[in-house]
């Protein structure tokens, strides 16, 4: 079985040919991960270039396995816009990292989606830990860009994290 790092997920990912790397085995997932159809790998190299994942949800399925293998290698949060045809939904997850988020993070996170979407706007389910699985709803398309540039500046700020085990 192929060694599975980001940047041989990115290669497989970049190449015109089927993945050589497929399938590759999620360690903290448990599971298999099906290779990347070409027609995929620009949609998956650009998600990584950009620090997010965003499309439809065909475009987003088509690409969702690699792009979380790659989230948990990179020790990056899953990001994710979800286009609908009028806004877009983002959800956020922590899951695969080797951190949480702080309590600083946490507000940042609060006071980013409740500026874009509103106070309804935003659900969390966390483990009390900073552990984040977020959604945040009706994210205007043209807001897309802005809200992703503050969002990875909040997500890369190394006050913004904790390791996981410790309390937010």
């Amino acid at each position: 079985m192929t060694s599975l790092t980001a940047e041989a997920i990115e290669t497989a990912a970049r190449t015109e040919k089927p993945c050589p790397l497929g399938p590759i085995f999620r360690e903290r997932q448990g599971s298999f991960v099906p290779p990347l159809p070409p027609r995929a790998a620009a949609k998956f190299a650009r998600a990584v270039d950009c620090g997010y994942l965003c499309g439809s949800p065909a475009d987003i399925r088509s690409v969702a396995d690699f792009w979380l293998a790659w989230c948990e290698v990179a020790d990056h949060p899953s990001i994710v816009f979800h286009e609908k045809r009028t806004y877009a939904q983002l959800t956020i997850d922590t899951l695969g990292c080797s951190y949480n988020f702080s309590a600083i993070g946490v507000s940042d996170l609060d006071a980013l989606f409740t500026d874009v979407a509103g106070a309804g706007g935003r659900q969390y389910w966390g483990n009390g830990a900073g552990h984040i699985l977020s959604i945040c709803h009706h994210i205007p398309h043209a807001a897309i860009p802005d809200f992703a540039a503050r969002l990875l500046s909040i997500v890369n700020n190394p006050v913004s994290r904790i390791p996981k085990g410790e309390r937010a």
